[in-house]
Parts: C-alpha cells; structure tokens; sequence
C-alpha cells in the first residue's frame, strides 16, 4: 500500500525463508496488484493476475525461462493486459494448465458479472473471442481450477440482497461455452460464500472451502459427480471472524 505495486516473493527452501533478494516489484505502474492470484506451472514459469486499480484493468504478469530461468528479471516479460471493458478484473483467480494455456476467473465491476479470459499463447495475448461473460449473476470471490485443457471448475459468491451463496460454474470446452445448466447453486444457507477456493482431484470430485458470514465459520463443500450436485456441506471451523 505504500507505493501501490503488484510485489513477489519467492522461497527455494519449502517456505521456510523468504529472502529479501528474493522479494521483487513486478508493476509498479499506477495502483496495481489488488485481488492477486498466483500460479506456476515448474519453477521457472509463472503467472500473476492482478487488478490495476488505476485504469480498472484486469492484467498478468509473466515470469518465463527466457532469462535462464533466474530470479529477478527485471521487469518481469509479458506484462499484459487481459480485459479492459469497463471496470473488471476484480476478485481474480489465475491458473495454468500448462505454460501456453491460462484461464483467469474475475469480476466485471461496472455490472457485477462474473468473467472469463483464456491465453492460449503463455499469456502474450488475450482474444476477445476467448473473453466470456460466465454469470450475470452479482459474482464476487471468485476461484478458478482447470483439471485439464478443457474442464474447468469456477467457484464464486453470488450476493444477491444483502446475502452471499456459495456457487459454482462449468465448462466442459475450454470455456468457449458456460451452459446454464452447469451453474449450480452450492450452499445458500445463511450469509455465506465469502473468500472460495475451489480444486479438483479429477473431472468428478471438487472441493471448495468457503466463509460462512453469518456465523463466522468456515465451511467445506463436496460434489463427486462432477459438480452436478452438492450434498456435502461441512463446518471445519467454528473460530470466529477470521477464516
């Protein structure tokens, strides 16, 4: 918040230390790195998505082994933007199939949709054909996870009237298409569906993790048929404000 960068930082020793050599500004351009998500690929290859503040921008940053595979490059390569219709790019989620194929999940601020963009290139370019509206519905704390290049699970909060629910989100094309008879209500229980992050052990069985506002408690959701029914639904935590 001080100088209003995306920064990052890097451990070699499984998180034990994180040297200061190893803390790098990625963007330093305007007030960019709000609602950051990070993937890799393999050591050398990874990509950060980032809300740009400044312009309502969604953007990624790339880090690839064309400078030997060696932190830091400076800048990072492939800094790009991703969309930027209206405000969007909010409450973002990246993740990497391989080092060619990205999919980010964000929100469309100007009208609350939620949104997706694939590069099939490591991110050097963004098509619009590839840039899809996923729900109108009033999407937020979004999390995205691709079991290969063309299964990819999205989990979101909807709010809708004061109170959030937990939804998710399916496509079974690389998400050229979002039917509406993949989106499915996961837990509408309450307040609930702040903070989601989903993953996938296979095309079958999903997990996603999840704030219960209304209690305070955090919550576990799990489908095994591939998202087309949610019957468990589970508190792990009952600590208060803070999951």
């Amino acid at each position: 918040d001080t100088n209003l960068d995306l920064k990052f930082a890097k451990s070699t020793d499984g998180g034990a230390t994180w040297p200061a050599g190893n803390i790098k500004t990625v963007d330093a351009t305007g007030s960019v790195g709000q609602w950051t998500s990070i993937h890799a690929t393999d050591a050398n290859t990874i990509f950060i998505s980032y809300f740009d503040f400044t312009n309502g921008d969604l953007k990624i940053a790339k880090f690839g082994d064309n400078n030997g595979g060696t932190l830091p490059i400076p800048p990072w390569d492939n800094t790009t933007t991703v969309d930027s219709t209206d405000s969007v790019g909010s409450f973002t989620s990246v993740h990497a199939v391989d080092a060619s194929t990205i999919f980010i999940s964000y929100r469309a601020d100007t009208n609350a949709d939620l949104k997706f963009a694939k590069s099939t290139d490591g991110g050097a370019t963004w098509p619009a054909g590839n840039i899809k509206i996923v729900d109108t519905a009033d999407s937020q704390y979004t999390s995205i996870y691709a079991v290969d290049a063309n299964t990819i699970f999205i989990s979101y909060q909807d709010w809708a009237f004061n109170s959030g629910a937990v939804k998710f989100a399916k496509s079974t094309d690389g998400g050229a298409t979002w039917p509406a008879g993949n989106i499915k209500d996961v837990d509408t229980v309450g307040d609930t569906g702040y903070y989601t992050s989903i993953y996938a052990i296979d095309a079958n069985t999903i997990f996603i993790s999840y704030h219960d506002g209304s209690n305070g408690n955090l919550k576990f959701a799990k489908s095994t048929d591939g998202g087309a029914t949610w019957p468990t639904i589970v508190t792990v935590d009952t600590g208060g404000t803070a999951d």
